[in-house]
């Protein structure tokens, strides 16, 4: 059935708030990551509300039980904040990639990206490895 129009138009203020974070600043103290989380939850929280998915949302709440796992989980270290700021721009980016691919009502795309999106918790120690080799 794809996303209703008040879901579009949640998640699209979501990435433009959080577009807008980036712009804003090149490093993250507590406010900002506050912001961030806050529209990451509800980017989140909006997609399962939209699959109308049983499974998906089952799935999601077993996931949501592991450590660092969830949506609700931002983790942030101030001792990396250069690849932690990538980190969660990139997550920011797939975001946008995903709200296009769900807009345009491709399916295997916006899973696909979701899949990918569900790694980017390892991204920061992907980045810190490749880069210091």
């Amino acid at each position: 059935q794809g996303l209703s129009e008040e879901q579009k138009k949640t998640l699209q203020h979501c990435i433009q708030e959080t577009e807008k974070l980036f712009n804003e600043t090149d490093e993250f103290g507590d406010a900002e990551l506050e912001r961030y989380h806050h529209f990451n939850v509800i980017f989140h929280d909006t997609i399962i509300e939209g699959a109308q998915n049983v499974a998906l949302i089952q799935a999601l709440a077993k996931n949501n039980q592991l450590p660092m796992a969830s949506a609700q989980a931002i983790t942030y270290d101030q001792n990396q904040a250069l690849s932690e700021y990538r980190r969660l721009h990139y997550a920011h980016l797939q975001h946008c990639s995903i709200f296009d691919a769900l807009v345009h009502r491709q399916a295997g795309r916006a899973e696909t990206l979701m899949r990918e999106h569900s790694s980017v918790v390892i991204l920061g120690e992907t980045l810190r490895n490749v880069l210091s080799a």
